[in-house]
Parts: structure tokens; sequence; C-alpha cells
């Protein structure tokens, strides 16, 4: 079911009382925010991703929606395996905030999230994500959606980042965390600003406080243990890494902790570019075998 979103444009100004200089009261108005809104998946979009790279929404998946200044939370009401659906908002209450320029949405909710009169959102990157099988883990692929008009009644979400896809093996070796790095110490989570356009690519910038290094937590809950590698060459276990879009000119490092306590250490210095909706794939490579060149296993292949 579809429902219209709410626009704070017609609802009525309100003057109340505030000691924050940073509120314009002039677009200050109050919201009856729609109980559901529609949302879609546009283009290679996905939260989490099968062997076929087909997209869908997880259950429970929560998203920040934003039809004034305030950060409304809603809760996908459909399957794992949906590829569209209704988010219902999680609260009832009237909220009050700036007028914006359209309506907005951001996956995956966040409470600290925050948008600005002219659309911009400040959003936290994680710099740990989680391990999925052949997929990234459940809420590491941020995606924005923004409507044509504050009449517009459909979601469709997009990708903010690329991907990175490593494939490793070995014999007989259980994965605690993978830490990446670029070689260039290049920006990889922390604060963000997010922009998101009607019909054409979002935006993203990291502030000047952001972190270096990304850790990839090979725990499997679902498992009750870590992620055993293949032994496999021709079919080594994947590993995706949700980066933002970003050119990694002298390449990136990974480090390999297995739940012995030993570290692997693999490197790269070929140039490497990380595009937004795109997988880049590295090839397979044996944390464990002695590589005298300097360069590791995982040079890229597209």
């Amino acid at each position: 079911m579809k429902k219209s979103l709410l626009c704070g444009a017609l609802l009525a100004l309100l003057y109340a009382c505030t000691t924050s200089s940073d509120v314009d009261r002039s677009t200050l108005s109050t919201v009856d925010a729609p109980d559901v809104v529609y949302a879609e998946l546009d283009d290679a979009t996905r939260t989490y991703a099968d062997e076929a790279m087909s997209l869908y929404w997880h259950e429970g998946d929560e998203i920040s929606f934003f039809t004034v200044t305030y950060n409304l939370r809603y809760r996908f009401d459909g399957r794992t395996g949906d590829d569209s659906g209704t988010f219902s908002k999680t609260s009832n209450k009237l909220v009050t905030g700036n007028e914006i320029p359209t309506n907005y949405a951001l996956y995956p909710y966040r409470e600290d999230t925050k948008i600005m009169e002219d659309g911009e959102i400040t959003f936290q990157l994680s710099d740990v994500q989680s391990y999925a099988v052949n997929s990234f883990g459940r809420g590491d692929n941020v995606m924005i959606a923004t409507t044509k008009d504050c009449y517009d009644s459909v979601l469709r979400f997009k990708n903010i980042g690329g991907y990175l896809k490593l494939q490793i093996y070995s014999e007989a070796m259980d994965i605690e965390r993978i830490e990446f790095c670029g070689n260039n110490n290049e920006p990889l989570a922390g604060e963000c600003h997010i922009r998101g356009y009607y019909g054409q690519m979002p935006t993203i910038e990291l502030l000047d406080n952001a972190v270096s290094t990304l850790t990839l937590d090979c725990w499997q809950s679902n498992r009750g243990r870590y992620t055993s590698l293949s032994h496999d060459a021709e079919n080594p276990t994947i590993f995706w890494i949700v980066l933002t879009p970003m050119i990694f000119e002298q390449g990136f490092t990974v480090t390999i902790y297995d739940t012995e306590g030993n570290a692997y250490t693999k490197s790269t210095s070929k140039s490497i570019t990380i595009s937004r909706n795109t997988v880049q794939p590295m090839a397979a490579f044996d944390p464990t075998a002695t590589d005298d060149s300097g360069e590791g296993d995982n040079d890229g292949n597209n």
C-alpha cells in the first residue's frame, strides 16, 4: 500500500519559544508525518546481495525519513527477499523542524543523523563492518532516497558507495577480522556529509576527523563461530567491503587476523578505483603464501 507523504511546507507555521540561535523560525513547521512510506531499490541498490546479485531488502531494516529537519524512524514491514514495500513509522508523535526542499530518506537509521535546511545530511559512517556470506553486512551499505518534490510518495533508494570484493583461501584457517587501509592514508569512515539528488547520483564527503582504517568483523552470530576459509583456490571465500567512491592511487593493504592470534598482511601498490554502485573484484590469494615481489597476491582484476 502506498500513502502520500506529507510536506512540511503545507502545514501551519509554528512560532515556538526556543533558545537556539541556529533555528530559523520563519521555516519552522509541525508535521504529522505519514504512518507509512513506500520504498523501492533503484538501479543495483541492495541492503544485501545474493550470489546472483539480486536486489533485496532485509526484514527489520530501518531508515531515517525527513519531511522536515527531524529524524523520523521507520521500519520495513516486509520480509527478507522483498525488493520493495512499505516502511512504518515507529512513533506516532508530532514532530517539529525546519522546512526542507523535498523528502529525503537514508539507510540505515542512525539516531544522530541530521539534515540541514538545504538537504545536506550529516551521517556517521562506521569504521567496523560485518561479514555476511556472499554479501556485505546488514547496515553497511549506505543508501539515500530523494523524492521529486514534497508530494512524491515513493522513496527510490540509491547506493552511496562501491564495493571491494576480496577472495581468500587457505588451509584450515578461521578468520577473526580483516583490517583494510589505503597506502596513502585515504579517509574511510567517520563523520560525513551526504547529498541526494532526484534522478541523479548522490555524493558523499568525509570530514577532517575521518579515520583511515576499516575493520571487517568476521564473527557469524547466526552460526556462533568465526568465518572459515575455503581450501579451494577456484572457490575462495568472498569478503565484501563497502567503500566510498575514491581512487587508491598507491594501492591498499589488508591484514588478516586468524583465531590463533596470527596476522597476515597482503598489499598491492597498483592504483585501484572504487566507483559508486560498482564491484571491484580482486584476484584470489592465500594469505600464508610467500610473495617475494612485495606486491602481494591480490592485484585487481575487473
